[in-house]
């Protein structure tokens, strides 16, 4: 379920792919004039820094409200106010997003989430009051990262997917405590870092349209980075003396730390996923990190200089030889995530359809086998 209209989406995709075709020069200018004009963006989206403006505007007037009404309570009762607040919260988020077709603008992020985040706290205020033994960071990260969660592929927001895999690596970690002789909480963090991994491909191989492909994209990296973290970390806490493990575990985390990175880096090359190599190449710098902050083998200014250097040299490499149509076994994609059908396909139709005598958008205007083909299905055009 998403709650936007699929059929706005659908032109928005539209526009966004014949945008592609006109910055490639694959239509011309009044082409690309014609499709904006015959497919007007049914939402509300403001650029950038307008949607910064409106997001924390939105934050001020919330924290505001809140304020004022902790104060009329005297702060007796938190718990019930933030669990009002989140309430009120995702009214209004329903109501900008159904009746003012608000996407992405700025209110309707800062809603989501300071909602998120009233109900999460809501929920540990009131259960560390009711069950002394639970705390507040316990119930905090549940009620979080299940929110987290259905807010990434519900409101189809990036910043929800990325913070999934935070909230559970937290939970787990306030859950189980280091152990003297073992990495419980470290196993755990990998294993759920790789059901969130197995989940995101899943999300991402929806047939088209997916617009929930981009949030299990997000999901899946921030993931990939907590499956890395997961072991790493320990690395750094053992090597600086913070905590013990015994020698297997400790050669263990290493083997880890270093051959992930690696791993990445072969499975972006073979599946051609240009993601993983960037993931690798990050992980190659961790590995670099870490060794610095253990074993301090030169000035941090001299390792961050040989470094770069190999960054530089291998990211060249990598642009110059494996760019796309430069290499006869590689062809990389580009990195969107975004599964819908084939560009030219669509850019044809939107070029055909802008030349209707119509300027208002068809009723069921369906990607991926409806109406309009795509996918391979066959259709209209």
């Amino acid at each position: 379920m998403i709650a936007y209209p699929k059929e706005g989406l659908n032109i928005r995709a539209l526009r966004e792919l014949a945008e592609a075709a006109h910055d490639q020069h694959s239509i011309t200018e009044e082409e690309w004039t014609a499709i904006n004009k015959a497919y007007p963006d049914p939402f509300f989206s403001p650029r950038l820094f307008g949607r910064i403006g409106f997001g924390i505007l939105t934050l001020f007037v919330s924290a505001a409200l809140a304020g004022i009404l902790l104060m009329l309570v005297d702060f007796d009762a938190a718990g019930e106010i933030f669990l009002f607040m989140a309430l009120l919260s995702f009214a209004a988020l329903t109501w900008f997003v159904k009746n003012k077709s608000h996407f992405h603008s700025g209110i309707d992020d800062m809603l989501l989430h300071t909602g998120i985040i009233y109900a999460a706290s809501g929920a540990a205020i009131l259960a560390d009051e009711h069950v002394s033994s639970v705390g507040i960071i316990s119930p905090f990260s549940i009620i979080a990262g299940g929110l987290y969660l259905v807010a990434a592929f519900v409101f189809l927001n990036r910043i929800a997917a990325l913070l999934v895999p935070l909230t559970a690596s937290i939970l787990i970690i306030e859950l189980f405590p280091a152990y003297q002789n073992g990495m419980l909480s470290e196993w755990i963090i990998a294993a759920i870092m790789l059901v969130l991994i197995w989940l995101a491909r899943k999300v991402q191989k929806a047939p088209s349209p997916n617009y929930k492909a981009e949030a299990g994209f997000w999901l899946e990296m921030a993931a990939a980075i907590g499956l890395y973290c997961a072991f790493n970390s320990q690395v750094v806490k053992d090597l600086s003396g913070s905590a013990y493990r015994t020698i297997g575990w400790f050669i263990f985390s290493w083997a880890w730390t270093i051959a992930i990175p690696i791993l990445y880096l072969i499975y972006g090359f073979t599946t051609q996923r240009i993601a993983y190599i960037r993931l690798g190449l990050l992980g190659c710098c961790a590995i670099a990190l870490t060794i610095q902050l253990v074993v301090h083998p030169v000035s941090d200014e001299t390792m961050m200089v040989i470094f770069g250097i190999v960054c530089i040299i291998t990211a060249a490499f990598l642009i110059f030889y494996y760019k796309k149509g430069n290499s006869s076994r590689y062809s990389f994609d580009p990195g969107t995530s975004r599964h819908l059908p084939d560009p030219g396909l669509l850019a044809a139709f939107a070029i055909h359809a802008a030349h209707q005598p119509t300027t208002t958008s068809p009723q069921n205007t369906e990607f991926g086998g409806g109406d309009f083909g795509g996918g391979g299905a066959g259709g209209d055009y």
